[in-house]
């Protein structure tokens, strides 16, 4: 039996919605702390994928919103929802196959945390806040964060929430460039530059990756995803970042 709408915003735990924009509607969830609402925008946004792939245009996960973008030349808002009610109340059962390639993966990202690199506020966070650079280190290092949305620029995925005797607000005085790799922090938050960009958060270190290329690819992140740091030295920084400078010659 058809769903109404409220009895379809209940079953996805949708708290409201809104129009935003002539081809957009943004669904706002419930949950009583980030972890829960994050769960279900990735449910809402998986069930999407499954059944209104032909015509949704663009999806949009967030930390607790989901942008619904469609084609406005075949359906205003009104009969977006009416097709969404038509989703099913769970969500599908994928093949074995579906569910490996859809399910949340755990990214190990290595890390060089050290002070004297320039552009590094290690030293700086680790004053501001009354510990060793080895206790922030062991802090940053010992959670596995959650991607809760990526945006900012491609591929900058947000990950959360950093522990709070981390928690720093974002500088005063943007930098104009940020190196690429770089691994910073703000309030609740952390993330790993993809791109050489402007930024304004703290930097702990650099991550050797190139996480522009297919295999590495920071945009394979999705919502729900999962990101452990792995504390690397000087040497073993020079060796990934050697490597993968090769495999781009060959």
């Amino acid at each position: 039996m058809k769903s109404t709408l409220n009895q379809w915003m209940q079953a996805y735990e949708i708290s409201h919605f809104e129009v935003a924009s002539f081809n957009g509607l943004i669904f706002y969830f419930k949950g009583t702390d980030l972890n829960t609402k994050s769960t279900n925008v990735s449910r809402f946004y998986e069930t999407i994928q499954s059944h209104c792939a032909l015509w949704v245009t663009e999806l949009v996960p967030s930390y607790a919103s989901c942008l619904v973008e469609y084609d406005a030349f075949a359906s205003d808002h009104h009969q977006v929802l009416a097709k969404l009610t038509e989703m099913p109340n769970t969500i599908p059962d994928h093949s074995l196959n579906d569910r490996l390639v859809n399910q949340p993966s755990v990214h190990r990202i290595p890390v060089w945390y050290c002070v004297t690199q320039a552009q590094n506020d290690l030293g700086l966070v680790a004053t501001e806040k009354n510990l060793s650079v080895d206790e922030i280190i062991k802090l940053h290092t010992k959670k596995e964060y959650k991607v809760y949305a990526v945006g900012f620029q491609p591929g900058f995925a947000y990950l959360g929430e950093l522990a709070a005797e981390l928690s720093m607000p974002r500088l005063a005085k943007p930098r104009v460039k940020v190196p690429r790799g770089a691994v910073a922090i703000a309030d609740k938050q952390t993330a790993v530059y993809p791109n050489s960009s402007p930024g304004g958060w703290h930097i702990l270190g650099l991550c050797p990756l190139d996480l522009r290329q297919k295999a590495t690819a920071i945009n394979a992140f999705k919502v729900g995803d999962s990101v452990r740091f792995e504390a690397i030295d000087a040497a073993q920084y020079e060796a990934i970042l050697s490597s993968q400078n090769e495999s781009k010659i060959g």
